[in-house]
C-alpha cells in the first residue's frame, strides 16, 4: 500500500468513529504499575519539526487539556520495534553490544535521507503526524529484519503490525472529550499542514517504555548514517 493511501485510510476510518463518539482511551498512561518495556530503533524529528508539531498540540491542549500530548523530547518515528514492550523485559534482559552490532551491520549501505512531515492522520486512540520518507527507509527496515533474523537474538518485530509508514504519534486519548466537534474541526484544519522536512543522518537504538517517555528509558546507541562517496 502506498504510504499516502495508508494515511488516508487511517484518517477516514478514524473520522467515522470520532463522529460517533467512538474514541479509544488509554487507561495505562498514568499507571505507575505499568512496566512494559522493549527495544526500538527510531528517528528523532528535528527541533524545527518538533516545534511545528508542538504548535498544533498547544492548540489541541487548549481545547482538551486532559488528553496525553507527547512532549518534544519524546517525539519519534519508529523505524522498527525490535522487541515490542511487555512486562518482564528489563535492562538485564539483553546484551547491549549484541543488539548494537546487528544494527550497525544492517546500516552499512544505508545513507542519509530526507523525511518530510506534512499533515496529520488519526486512529481511534490518538493523533499522528504524517511522515513521508524516500526509499532509503524501506531498505533500512528490510536490512534490519534480515540481519536480526540471522542473528538469533530475541526479537518480536511485526507481531503487532508490520511497520510501513513513517508517522509520529503525537497525542493519545485518556478521557472523554469536552467538545469533540470543535476538536475534530481543528484536526481538519491541520489535515494537510506543513510541518517541515529534515535530513535523517542518524538513528537511535533505545530501551523504552510503551510511550517512549525519555525519563523511563535510555538510548543504547546512536548510529550515524554515512554519505555515499562517488567511486
Amino acid at each position: 500500500m502506498h504510504i499516502d493511501t495508508y494515511y488516508k485510510k487511517f484518517w477516514a476510518e478514524a473520522l467515522k468513529k470520532f463522529k460517533k463518539g467512538q474514541f479509544e482511551y488509554d487507561r495505562l498512561i498514568d499507571d505507575r504499575n505499568d512496566h512494559r518495556y522493549g527495544l526500538t530503533i527510531l528517528i528523532r524529528p528535528s527541533d524545527v519539526i518538533k516545534q511545528a508539531i508542538n504548535q498544533l498540540l498547544m492548540h489541541l491542549k487548549a481545547l482538551e487539556p486532559d488528553q496525553y500530548y507527547y512532549p518534544c523530547t519524546d517525539m519519534h518515528v519508529t523505524v522498527l520495534s525490535v522487541i515490542s514492550c511487555y512486562n518482564g523485559f528489563t535492562r538485564a534482559s539483553f546484551n547491549r553490544d549484541d543488539y548494537t552490532h546487528v544494527v550497525k551491520q544492517s546500516l552499512k549501505n544505508i545513507h542519509p535521507f530526507k523525511l518530510h512531515f506534512q499533515g496529520i492522520t488519526a486512529s481511534p486512540a490518538g493523533i499522528l503526524a504524517q511522515g513521508y520518507p524516500d526509499g532509503m527507509l524501506n531498505l533500512m527496515r528490510k536490512n534490519l529484519r534480515t540481519f536480526f533474523k540471522k542473528s538469533g537474538l530475541e526479537t518480536s518485530f511485526d507481531t503487532r503490525y508490520a511497520i510501513v509508514a513513517a508517522h509520529s504519534t503525537i497525542m493519545r486519548f485518556k478521557h472523554p472529550l469536552n467538545n469533540p466537534e470543535k476538536f475534530i474541526q481543528v484536526l481538519k484544519e491541520y489535515r494537510h499542514h506543513e510541518f517541515g522536512c529534515m535530513h535523517v543522518s542518524e538513528i537511535e537504538l533505545v530501551f523504552n517504555d510503551w510511550y517512549q517517555r525519555k525519563e523511563k528509558g535510555f538510548t543504547i546507541a546512536t548510529i550515524e548514517l554515512h554519505e555515499e562517496h562517488p567511486k
